[in-house]
């Protein structure tokens, strides 16, 4: 019986990621010019842009000037290797003791989203080295990504937010605070068809957000690489079982899918008893049902 719950899995796994991801520019390779010790904003990276009036960082190996943002080294004492290649992005999540915007990131989908389809979203994150870099010490738990139907941008006042609630997002009390690994964050989102967006960032209030090691005003900053956006066709279940999902879009609880330390494969639900996915609940819908490999 495990020996098939495996050979289910290993299809699964194959299902998803044969698929094309939405996502342009996903490992933050692709610049137009090479970041260098003055700035490395993100307008140096093709497909992504700040929607808001902050200024997230590019980093990438072909800087090798000194205090620059190179990859792995940067800013002289900081240091975290690509998980893909040679770039990825970064930008502030949260700031301790004052409402702050943050930082945030956009891009346009390859693809609109399909009305009535389910797809896998997953990123990767790494909180700055803090011990040896030239951040504070400040970890939370606020990072997630929300899907748009048109481009977002605006002018905001330094204690506003975009006015969005994460689709998919770090779990609430899991704070981000792993400086060696990437850590993964992932979930389902069921699209209305209309999504041609996607916006990463931190969407809670000072109020909503967990921290860790904070005083004084900090700031939690984090890396980002490996942005995937992926759909579910054909899903391994009977195609009439996926209409029957919630008429909403959105992601269901992030509890469900956990970022971290990947757990024991164990059999997802629609393997064993498909039938319980004919009327889900938000929480737990069908797709969802995967482990943590």
């Amino acid at each position: 019986m495990q020996q098939k719950i495996f050979l289910l899995l290993l299809l699964f796994c194959s299902l998803v990621y044969g698929q094309a991801n939405l996502v342009p520019n996903p490992s933050f390779e692709d610049i137009s010019q090479c970041p260098h010790a003055s700035t490395g904003h993100i307008g140096f990276l093709n497909s992504w842009f700040s929607p808001v009036n902050s200024t997230p960082d590019v980093y990438n190996a072909c800087d090798i000037s000194s205090g620059g943002f190179g990859v792995p080294v940067h800013f002289v004492y900081c240091y975290q290797p690509a998980r893909t290649a040679d770039g990825y992005a970064g930008l502030y999540t949260y700031t301790y003791g004052v409402e702050r915007k943050g930082e945030y990131i956009e891009a346009e989908l390859k693809n609109k989203m399909e009305a009535n389809k389910v797809y896998f979203v997953e990123m990767y994150v790494n909180a700055a080295n803090a011990d040896n870099c030239a951040i504070s010490s400040c970890f939370s738990d606020g990072v997630g990504l929300v899907f748009l139907d048109e481009k977002y941008t605006a002018f905001l006042d330094i204690k506003e937010k975009p006015p969005f609630k994460a689709d998919i997002e770090n779990p609430s009390g899991n704070i981000l605070n792993d400086t060696i690994n990437w850590v993964r964050i992932k979930g389902c989102y069921y699209a209305t068809g209309n999504e041609r967006f996607i916006m990463i960032g931190n969407f809670k209030k000072n109020s909503e957000t967990n921290s860790q090691g904070c005083v004084s005003v900090e700031s939690s900053y984090l890396y980002i690489d490996d942005v995937g956006v992926y759909e579910f066709d054909p899903l391994p279940i009977p195609s009439s079982s996926v209409r029957d999902k919630p008429p909403r879009s959105g992601a269901v609880s992030s509890t469900v899918l956990t970022s971290g330390t990947p757990a024991t494969p164990i059999a997802p639900s629609w393997l064993t008893s498909p039938a319980s996915i004919s009327s889900p609940s938000p929480s737990t819908t069908a797709c969802c049902r995967i482990p943590s490999w």
